[in-house]
């Protein structure tokens, strides 16, 4: 009895495992979206896996071969067996298939009226300390470029350094190696 099992692909070596895969006797499915990239100042659609890292396959009786086959990490596993993939999901996938590649249906539209761009003011929550800790950031950046364009600081009289310019440290502290470097 066949069934379809999930496998785990090497990064950037997706072609490699196919070939390797339909050598040994398997039937392989990468499902595939049309990508927009830019090429050479031109936007253009490219063939990107849906699921990226991912590929499915046939098992018939033996699994092993294609466990060990070039490229795979491993296959998606039910303990000792490779996890079944419903034979409903791979139709389904297959039935939305336009062209060779996978239409997916438009993102949905937000609940709240918001459109892209628009400005919010967040309230409360984690975030709004994100936000609070970078603007602190970037306060502290700008008196660091006023003081820099009102010339060195002196320190006061009377000080350790008195008449000296008080020097500034770098923001990321210098490690020192034991080898001197």
């Amino acid at each position: 009895m066949s069934y379809w099992a999930a496998v785990r692909l090497e990064p950037q070596r997706e072609r490699l495992v196919l070939h390797c895969l339909g050598v040994a006797g398997y039937v392989t499915y990468v499902p595939r979206i049309a990508e927009r990239r830019a090429l050479r100042g031109r936007v253009v659609k490219a063939p990107a896996p849906l699921f990226p890292g991912y590929a499915f396959l046939v098992v018939e009786s033996r699994w092993y071969s294609a466990r060990w086959s070039a490229g795979v990490i491993g296959l998606i596993m039910d303990g000792i067996v490779p996890a079944r993939v419903p034979d409903s999901v791979i139709d389904s996938l297959r039935r939305r298939e336009v062209g060779g590649y996978i239409a997916l249906p438009p993102p949905p539209r937000p609940s709240s009226g918001l459109t892209l761009g628009e400005r919010v003011r967040i309230n409360a929550g984690a975030v709004l300390r994100m936000f609070r800790i970078g603007a602190g950031h970037a306060q502290r950046r700008a008196r660091r470029g006023a003081a820099r364009a009102l010339g060195p600081r002196r320190a006061r009289k009377g000080g350790r350094h008195a008449g000296l310019a008080r020097q500034r440290l770098p923001m990321l502290r210098r490690h020192t190696y034991a080898n001197g470097a």
